[in-house]
């Protein structure tokens, strides 16, 4: 009875452990199998390039794989029947599968790469095919004509995945073996290998030389190194996603080396390989692109012209891109009719285009440069930018501002650093070509090229439906709102409202992101949100919605509530119930009251009432919201102020901006700030009435800016007749105020409506103490200034004398606008008049002499890139001197008619290729030309040398 008791318990005890081994086998198994996908798609696409094979040691462990995985399968029907009782044999076989797999997991690493070169090809000329478009020819012809520069060595050729590199290239290698007997052309498909030995021998055999096998690298590097140098070698390196050290390799460059021609998809490889050459391809223009599209379809297609047109528009979805072209061009070949092609342009918009081939071609070689990205946040970052319409260009800022607020970044605290990370993501996904800045704008834009989001949208499958851009006046049917759902992006539609729900069954459990800004939706009705409990970030921005239904009071799990740029929101239910909200973001809304239970949401880290209508906010729910790090309170009106204590108590704030009331509580949070306190802050101190909506001037590079306005003090006034600047302050701004502030470290200066203000810095009070009225002076204190910007100073004759231009040294930006007195710019004292360049004018000086003399008195602005002169009546002269500006990129002068003589020196571009530090463009008004004509500009630069860089504005 005992021994029958113990079994019992032995078998017992196997009955419980099985389902756990098979839920840990099968776990297992998953990351296996991850594995066996990611080497598939990687060894797919080596494949494809020219000379690679998957090495045996690669194939023998896909077919272990496989076998593994047949076997797990043959054991799960006997797991699921095994009884009371399993058998022993049973877990056994478990126990052996499970260490197999775990085995095999490790094998899968393949540290010295996944494939090898199959066969030498450098003697041969290369399959290639055929190529349109003059883009295509100039490129072939700059690398040739660069090879045979002597001081070029290595051309360098970016460009995102299916672009056409590898067939550039292959045309390359053919012209250089037609061209000459005399020169050995190595080609090595490089792909995702990047053992150091294995690219030695890869080069090697194209010499039909094989690397003796030494252990010291420095040996073999010097090894390979003779052999190049026997005779002119040009080495193409396709497809490198890894950085070499050349030396280490034993690839000798320079005037007794080699050439190297190398090509890659990120930018960031060819400049740590330190090209002499960076080539950057680009997508076929539209003209060629249709050429390249209709030689694919064959020589003797014709078509009906309303069939034309569509192909055309079929044709102009693949954006450009070669492969994309070939491949859908390819799988409409022989369809005339027109039905066909209205269906496959759907599909291409949808990005649910048929064809095993646009998935296995373009769609894998796009998603290699997603595989390589590795860091999940940039994964994520990439995926989350395809939620946008197609061709849709978002500011880097927006774009920055939304991956911050949506937690993208959550493991970093400080906002400065989730900025930071986001900037670099940015570069990140640019530099790999997944990410392409906008030509079109000079705002920082950005967009993903067409074929790259659809791949993206195609790797998020049926989780994600995204019908964003696509015209849409009412939401998608109910059938397509699958229970599986977890992010829906219905972005730039024309949805005007939501509807009930006429099915009572619809359920979105899964449901997480709910994207709708920019529609014209003005209606939602309450029942939508009740089928979606899980929801955690809801996204109306930019919408006319008036009213929020109460339901969304019952999203307890919403972590993200947008509802930025809703101009017509007047009320948002009770926020009680949300405790989870991390985000919420009411900027550039018609909000006027604060929403109903604020207070009670403690887990917020960003509140952003940002240029809102919000008129208060109520004394006592600041503080009660201790976890905020990002507080937006600077709105329209000037009704909505702080109280300093409130903003103290907030001890996690990392940016902040808000305005102050009151000169009293503006001055005791500037001094909490010298103690510590936000990294960012804008501060408003608004004593008067102002104009509501009045110009701000924006500038992205300063985090630190304080705003004057309405602020007036007189000698019997407070004690301190000066308001307190923080110490760090980069931008100040000075509206119709009168007072001296004392100014400190400044990057950004605006002056406006300074009724009182004569000049900006005068010589004589180096010396003085105390602030003089009139003068906006303090010691050095502008050394660091790099923007400045004056208008409507009335009383401003000049800005400052030649003695005192150094305190502009590093001034970038100038700008003085209707300054009514305004006659001259900088003045020259008396000392410099005498010494100023008058005898090379008269002739009394030889060049030389008058450089020198010159040189000696002449002011300068070496830093300044754009200057703006506007609506000054009375301006007679920028300077009687000549200015040296040897950065200046931009002039503009608008209503400047007593202007009779500008004395700039400017730096002129050469060779038709202007680098950023010269003269690029001169804003005139159309109407103003005349006028433009009898300006003299003095020497060293004859007027008719600037005629090529005026440009009439208005």
């Amino acid at each position: 009875m005992v021994g029958t008791g113990i079994g019992l318990a032995g078998m017992a005890s196997a009955f419980t452990n099985v389902d756990g081994k098979m839920d840990g086998l099968r776990r297992k198994l998953e990351r296996l199998t991850s594995r066996e996908s990611d080497i598939l798609k990687e060894v797919e696409h080596a494949e494809s390039r020219l000379g690679n094979k998957r090495k045996r040691e690669v194939e023998t462990w896909l077919r272990n794989v496989q076998r593994v995985k047949g076997d797990i399968s043959g054991i799960e029907p006997q797991v699921a029947e095994r009884g009371v009782c399993p058998p022993v044999s049973l877990v056994n076989r478990m126990n052996q599968l499970t260490t197999e797999v775990e085995e095999l997991t490790v094998q899968g690493e393949f540290p010295r790469g996944l494939t090898h070169v199959e066969e030498d090809t450098g003697a041969y000329e290369l399959p290639t095919v055929e190529f349109v478009g003059e883009a295509f020819r100039q490129n072939k012809d700059k690398v040739l004509s660069r090879l045979m520069e002597d001081d070029v060595s290595t051309v360098g050729i970016c460009g995102m995945g299916g672009v056409g590199k590898t067939t550039l290239v292959k045309h390359i290698h053919n012209h250089l073996i037609k061209a000459s007997t005399s020169r050995k052309v190595c080609w090595v498909t490089v792909s995702q290998e990047r053992d150091v030995p294995t690219l030695q021998q890869r080069i090697s055999k194209c010499f039909d030389h094989a690397l003796r096998e030494e252990e010291d690298k420095i040996k073999r590097a010097a090894e390979l190194s003779h052999l190049l140098k026997r005779e002119s070698t040009v080495i193409i390196l396709d497809d490198l996603w890894h950085i070499y050290d050349l030396q280490e390799v034993g690839i000798p460059l320079g005037a007794n080396g080699c050439k190297l021609i190398l090509t890659t998809r990120s930018l960031d490889i060819c400049r740590q390989m330190e090209c002499d050459e960076l080539i950057k391809l680009e997508s076929l223009p539209e003209n060629e692109a249709w050429q390249l599209f209709a030689k694919n379809l064959g020589r003797r297609v014709v078509f009906a012209p309303e069939v034309e047109s569509v192909a055309k528009s079929v044709a102009k979805e693949c954006a450009g891109l070669p492969l994309g072209i070939r491949v859908v061009s390819g799988s409409m070949r022989g369809k005339e009719n027109i039905y066909e092609w209205r269906n496959a342009l759907k599909e291409l918009k949808e990005a649910k285009f048929e064809g095993k081939e646009m998935e296995d071609q373009v769609f894998e070689v796009l998603k290699f440069s997603f595989i390589r990205l590795n860091d999940p946040v940039v994964r994520r970052c990439f995926l989350y930018l395809a939620l946008y319409p197609e061709d849709f260009e978002i500011s880097t800022a927006d774009l920055l501002r939304n991956l911050v607020y949506l937690d993208f970044f959550s493991d970093l605290k400080s906002p400065e650093a989730q900025y930071d990370r986001g900037h670099t993501i940015v570069n990140k996904l640019v530099n790999v070509c997944l990410l392409e800045r906008s030509q079109a704008s000079d705002f920082g834009r950005l967009k993903m090229h067409d074929l790259v989001r659809d791949m993206a949208i195609n790797m998020m499958g049926s989780q994600c439906m995204v019908k964003a851009g696509l015209g849409l006046s009412t939401l998608p049917t109910e059938e397509e709102w699958v229970e599986d759902l977890e992010k829906v992006s219905l972005i730039e539609n024309s949805i005007k409202e939501i509807p009930a729900a006429r099915q009572q069954r619809w359920a979105l459990p899964r449901l997480l992101e709910l994207h709708m800004s920019d529609n014209i939706l003005e209606r939602i009705d309450g029942s939508f949100f009740g089928c979606m409990p899980a929801l955690q970030v809801l996204d109306l921005s930019w919408t006319r919605i008036e009213m929020l239904p109460s339901s969304i009071s019952n999203l307890v799990n919403l972590t993200h509530l947008l509802l930025g740029g809703c101009e017509a929101l007047q009320h948002v239910p009770s926020l009680a119930k949300l405790r989870a909200l991390r985000t919420l973001d009411l900027h550039e809304s018609g909000i006027e009251e604060v929403p109903e239970g604020l207070q009670e949401l403690v887990n917020l880290r960003c509140l952003d009432f940002g240029e809102s209508s919000l008129k208060k906010l109520p004394p006592g729910i600041l503080p009660k919201l201790s976890y905020l790090q990002t507080l937006c309170l600077e709105g329209r009106c000037d009704s909505l102020t702080v109280q300093a204590q409130e903003i103290m108590s907030l001890s996690k704030l990392e940016k902040l901006s808000c305005k102050f009331g009151d000169v009293q509580s503006y001055d005791l949070y500037v001094k909490h700030l010298q103690a510590g306190g936000p990294k960012e802050w804008e501060l408003d101190l608004v004593e008067g009435p102002s104009f509501v909506g009045a110009f701000r001037w924006q500038n992205p590079m300063c985090s630190r800016t304080v705003r004057l306005r309405q602020c007036h003090f007189r000698e019997d006034g407070p004690k301190s007749p000066h308001v307190l600047l923080p110490k760090d302050v980069q931008h100040l701004e000075i509206l119709d105020a009168c007072h001296n502030p004392h100014l400190q470290s400044l990057e950004f200066l605006v002056l406006e409506d300074m009724m009182d203000l004569h000049v900006l810095a005068e010589e004589e009070l180096c010396a003085v103490a105390t602030a003089v009225p009139g003068v906006l002076y303090e010691g050095n204190k502008f050394w660091g200034l790099k923007v400045l910007n004056i208008e409507n100073c009335h009383k401003m004759k000049r800005l400052l004398t030649h003695v005192l231009l150094p305190l502009l040294a590093n001034l970038e930006e100038l700008s003085i606008t209707r300054c009514d007195k305004m006659e001259e710019v900088i003045a020259m004292t008396e000392v410099d008049t005498e010494c100023k360049d008058e005898g090379y004018a008269s002739g009394s000086y030889t060049r030389s002499e008058a450089d020198r003399v010159h040189h000696a008195s002449a002011p300068s602005l070496q830093k300044m890139k754009t200057l703006e002169l506007g609506h000054l009546p009375a301006l007679k002269s920028i300077c009687s001197a000549a200015i040296s500006c040897h950065s200046l990129q931009k002039v503009t002068l608008w209503r400047c008619r007593k202007l009779e003589c500008i004395s700039l020196q400017v730096q002129l571009p050469r060779d038709g290729e202007p680098p950023s530090d010269c003269l690029q463009e001169i804003k005139i008004l159309r109407r103003e030309e005349e006028w433009w004509k009898s300006v003299v500009w003095n020497h060293p630069l004859s007027k008719s040398l600037l005629d090529p860089y005026v440009r009439y504005m208005w």
